[in-house]
C-alpha cells in the first residue's frame, strides 16, 4: 500500500502544478489522468465517502444500480469500512479538453492489510472540467469481476490513449447537441429489438468499443464484443434518460435503464439494467459507441404478509 500512496501522492502533486501551466491538448489528457490517480489516493487514506464527496461533481450520477444523484447518495450514507483502491488502464478526452472519461481496474479489502482482495472490478469515470478548470466526476460506474491475476497494490498501469487527430475532427464538427445522442441511442434500442443486439452492436460500436459486463473481465474490440453478445438471442430494448456532450461535439455519453426479454413456450424472463454509453465522433463524421456498460437491477422485493 505504501508503494501505491506514493506513486499517487507525487501525480497529485502533478496535477495542482499542472493547472496553473497553460495547457494544450496531451497536457490536458495527462491532467485528466492524474486528476483520477488523486481520487483514488484520497479514497485509499480518507475513505470512499470522502473521496466521492470531494470529485463529484454537484450534478454527478452514480449507479446504485439505477442512476441516482451521487452526491445525494453519498451525503446519506454512512462511511463503508474498508479500503478501495483503482488504477486508470485508458484515457480520452474531447477535441475541446472539457470532457473526458477514464477506466481500470479496482481492488476492495475490508481489512486493508489483507494479503488479498475481498472484491475485484473495473470502473468508468466520466470527468468534465468545471468553471474553476478542475476535473469533476460526472457520471460514475462500473461491473465487479473475477480475480484479474495480479495485486493493484503492486502494479503501477501506463495509461493508454487513442491517438488523436485534431484536423480531422476540426473539419467533421457537428451540431453541438446532446439530443443527437438520445436519438442515436433510441435508434440502436429500435435495430436491437427488431433485428438483435448482435447485429445492432456491429452497426453502432467503435472496432475498438470497450465492453463491460457483471462477472466478466472487460472485453476489448468489436470481435471479442460481438462473440459474447452472440449467445443473447432473447429480445433487448431500453430507454435513454439522459446525455452530455463536450462543446466540439466529438464526444458525449447516455444513460439509462432497459430490460431483456426471453420467451420461452410457457414462460417469460426479464431481466432489467441500467447502461452507461460514451460515444466518439469517428473521423468520417459519425458517431460511434467507445464503451458500453450495464448493471442488473435485482426484481422488487416482494411484499410479506400484513
Amino acid at each position: 500500500m505504501r508503494k501505491f500512496s506514493a506513486i499517487i501522492f507525487i501525480s497529485s502533486l502533478a496535477t495542482i502544478y499542472s493547472c496553473s501551466q497553460p495547457e494544450n491538448f496531451q497536457d490536458t489528457l495527462q491532467s485528466l489522468i492524474l486528476a483520477e490517480r488523486s481520487f483514488a489516493q484520497v479514497s485509499a487514506d480518507s475513505g470512499m465517502r470522502q473521496a466521492f464527496m470531494t470529485f463529484l461533481a454537484e450534478d454527478a450520477i452514480v449507479f446504485r444500480p439505477e442512476p441516482v444523484n451521487g452526491r445525494e447518495r453519498y451525503a446519506n450514507s454512512p462511511e463503508v469500512p474498508g479500503m478501495l483502491i483503482w488504477q486508470p488502464c485508458f484515457a480520452d478526452i474531447s477535441h475541446d479538453s472539457k470532457l473526458g472519461y477514464t477506466t481500470g481496474p479496482w481492488e476492495f479489502r475490508q481489512d486493508s492489510k489483507n494479503d488479498s482482495a475481498d472484491g475485484y472490478g473495473d470502473y468508468i469515470s466520466v470527468w468534465k472540467k468545471q468553471s474553476d478548470d478542475f476535473w469533476k466526476v460526472v457520471v460514475d460506474a462500473g461491473i465487479s469481476h473475477p480475480h484479474p491475476g495480479y495485486d493493484l497494490r503492486k502494479v503501477v498501469m501506463e495509461t493508454e490513449h487513442p491517438v488523436i487527430d485534431l484536423s480531422q475532427k476540426v473539419q467533421k464538427m457537428p451540431e453541438i447537441d446532446p439530443a443527437v445522442l438520445l436519438e442515436i441511442d433510441r435508434s440502436f434500442s429500435n435495430q436491437a429489438e427488431g433485428l438483435g443486439i448482435q447485429k445492432a452492436f456491429q452497426s453502432y460500436a467503435s472496432p475498438n468499443v470497450r465492453l463491460y459486463r457483471e462477472n466478466y473481465l472487460p472485453m476489448v474490440g468489436l470481435e471479442y464484443s460481438l462473440t459474447y453478445l452472440s449467445d443473447f438471442t432473447g429480445t433487448y430494448r431500453w430507454t435513454p434518460q439522459a446525455a452530455d456532450m463536450a462543446i466540439s461535439a466529438d464526444l458525449g455519453y447516455t444513460y439509462g435503464t432497459g430490460e431483456y426479454r426471453i420467451e420461452m413456450a410457457d414462460s417469460l424472463t426479464v431481466e432489467r439494467f441500467s447502461y452507461l454509453r460514451i460515444w466518439k465522433l469517428d473521423n468520417e463524421g459519425s458517431w460511434k459507441m467507445e464503451l458500453e456498460t450495464t448493471n442488473p437491477i435485482p426484481p422488487p422485493v416482494a411484499a410479506g404478509p400484513g
